[in-house]
């Protein structure tokens, strides 16, 4: 190898000194014509010496390891391992309810004459089931005698609270009078069994009188356990105290025995609970006692929505009824119940338009029995 080079150099010098081209004219006057180009001679180059470089032998370095046969077991031992791949970023989701599982459900049913169900009420099925058999006095006539007149004017008073709740959200209905013997007893029993029968939804009567209850005999039931037993036993449920009509969508909470019923209507647990008749029912109608003299019932309202007041035509005087509402601490009126008024006229009215009895044709008047005919008196001259 070092031959090559040497003869390179030596035919880089010869170029330098001009061995390989002629020597250019001097003092050549710009005007005077140029010499014939005369030949180049290329000097040749002396043969390369054969080289022998012997046997080729790999090429080692400090920084680099001998080969290995990657035929050899120790090629794999050698072999750095493969660096793991780099780690993909957590890919983070909202979270997300699974959707609903839809089925399909028969067409809802149409809503009930007075207003939707309360849709907290609880399942009717776990309470004591009575059969209530009503004096026949003509008093429950709601269950009576559904088609009389007085079962209709239930009804339109049901509609009428019906159209009020739903401006206001009524459900809790106190029903008192000014004094005793009004009928606010009958009032709220046929109220309480109108808005069950005709509505469909679920209606608590609730035997607010704890001093002289009235609404078991009314119902034609025998007086049983009901508010002074639960209140006597601190955790006792209320439950087992209440009582399913007939089978029906109404139920009945006795007022039981109790000596104390200023302090049962004054306390918490008694709020609470009227709290949860609000979610187990959707209509609660109280029966409180009167007004006069006691204050029952102004403990009572503070516990309902509204008040019911029931007087009865030519009963209650008028002094007395003004002491009563003024001794209201929170009235509610919701409206006024006039009871046992004189409607003979329309009495009449009701039995010819609700009647289906044909309807006779009216009666020629009788004719007149004739005398024997009298002679015309003769005039005198």
């Amino acid at each position: 190898m070092s031959r090559v080079f040497d003869a390179l150099r030596q035919f880089d010098e010869d170029a330098r000194k001009g061995k390989t081209k002629p020597d250019a004219p001097k003092d050549t006057p710009k005007d005077a014509a140029s010499p014939a180009p005369q030949d180049v001679v290329v000097p040749e180059l002396p043969p390369l010496p054969d080289l022998d470089f012997g046997p080729m032998e790999p090429a080692t370095s400090s920084f680099l390891p001998p080969p290995v046969p990657l035929s050899s077991p120790a090629a794999h031992e050698q072999l750095p391992p493969e660096p793991p791949p780099p780690a993909s970023p957590p890919v983070v989701r909202a979270a997300t309810s699974p959707a609903p599982h839809v089925t399909s459900k028969p067409a809802a049913a149409p809503s009930p004459v007075y207003g939707s169900s309360h849709p907290g009420g609880f399942d009717l099925d776990q309470l004591i089931s009575v059969n209530a058999l009503p004096p026949d006095d003509g008093h429950l006539v709601s269950m009576t005698d559904e088609h009389g007149l007085g079962a209709e004017k239930f009804r339109v008073l049901a509609t009428r609270l019906a159209n009020i709740r739903r401006n206001t959200g009524l459900q809790v209905i106190q029903i008192t009078s000014s004094i005793i013997g009004e009928g606010k007893t009958l009032v709220s029993t046929n109220l309480a069994a109108t808005l069950a029968r005709r509505s469909g939804q679920s209606v608590l009567l609730v035997e607010g009188d704890l001093r002289k209850p009235a609404v078991c005999p009314v119902l034609g039931l025998t007086s049983t356990n009901g508010i002074g037993e639960w209140w006597n036993q601190a955790d006792a449920s209320i439950i087992p105290f209440l009582r399913r009509i007939n089978n029906t969508q109404l139920c009945l909470l006795p007022a039981g025995t109790t000596p104390h019923p200023v302090s049962v209507l004054q306390s918490g647990r008694m709020n609470d609970l009227m709290a949860q008749f609000r979610i187990w029912f959707d209509w609660v109608i109280v029966d409180t006692p009167p007004l006069l003299p006691m204050a029952d019932s102004n403990l009572w309202a503070r516990l309902v929505d509204g008040t019911l007041l029931v007087i009865r035509e030519g009963v209650a005087p008028r002094r007395a009824l003004q002491r009563a509402m003024e001794s209201m601490d929170a009235p509610k009126l919701v409206g006024v119940v006039l009871n046992d008024a004189d409607d003979f006229d329309r009495v009449d009215y009701y039995d010819q338009y609700y009647s289906t009895r044909p309807k006779e044709p009216p009666k020629e008047p009788a004719a007149k029995a004739k005398g024997p005919e009298k002679k015309p008196r003769k005039e005198r001259k």
